[in-house]
């Protein structure tokens, strides 16, 4: 992995169409899959028209991918909203690359904090997320039923 890039998305049909490849083959490798909860498609344009997307790249292959809200300018919270990386490239630090890009980004845009919800049953995601500074908040749904578990990272303004 020599040529490591971060390439944005921008709005475009196509782009909307490599994202929905790209999730579609990482799919399985989500806790629990992301076509467990809504149709990927549809999941794909709204990440698209309301969020960011960057891709992570090893010259022309596709290893995975962010997407973050950076659209909350009151509250000044930026939020990553899926993150995946194909099973071949995990556990090798590719995951962080990300979490430290759109971090970087956040910051850049004037976010104060960036938030994400995790499966409490996805550990190494978890373990990822500390590593990367963040730190385990409540959350809207934080319950002992609830297998969701909010994260939040500070940023120096």
């Amino acid at each position: 992995m020599e040529n490591i890039s971060i390439e944005m998305l921008d709005k475009s049909v196509l782009s909307k169409i490599r994202l929905t490849a790209l999730l579609k083959e990482l799919d399985q490798s989500f806790v629990p899959p992301v076509s467990s909860i809504q149709d990927i498609n549809h999941y794909c344009q709204k990440l698209i028209t309301n969020g960011e997307i960057f891709l992570l790249k090893d010259g022309g292959v596709e290893l995975g991918f962010v997407a973050i809200y950076v659209n909350d300018h009151k509250g000044k919270c930026a939020f990553i909203s899926s993150i995946g990386i194909k099973p071949k490239y995990q556990r090798s630090g590719m995951g962080k690359v990300l979490v430290e890009h759109v971090t970087a980004v956040a910051r850049d845009r004037g976010m104060h904090k960036i938030r994400l919800e995790v499966n409490r049953c996805n550990e190494a995601a978890q373990q990822l997320y500390r590593k990367c500074g963040f730190k385990k908040i409540s959350g809207p749904h934080d319950s002992k039923t609830s297998n969701a578990m909010f994260m939040e990272k500070r940023l120096a303004p």
